[in-house]
């Protein structure tokens, strides 16, 4: 799971938690923007040492007519 310290963070470009040579923190960054581009939310809940789960939601466009 994610530490209460730093799930404020989580969605910052270049965040991480990983070694240097691990990710470069752009993952979940990219993941919001996609998602708030789209007029959705991403929102995360997390339990330290049972794991993280995040729920997206986006909105239902209609087919045109």
């Amino acid at each position: 799971g994610i530490a209460k310290a730093e799930a404020t963070s989580i969605f910052n470009p270049f965040f991480t938690t990983k070694s240097p040579d691990g990710g470069m923190g752009l993952g979940l960054s990219i993941v919001y923007r996609i998602v708030e581009n789209h007029g959705g939310s991403i929102d995360a809940q997390s339990q330290a040492g049972m794991g993280t789960t995040f729920k997206i939601m986006l909105p239902v466009n209609q087919p045109v007519q």
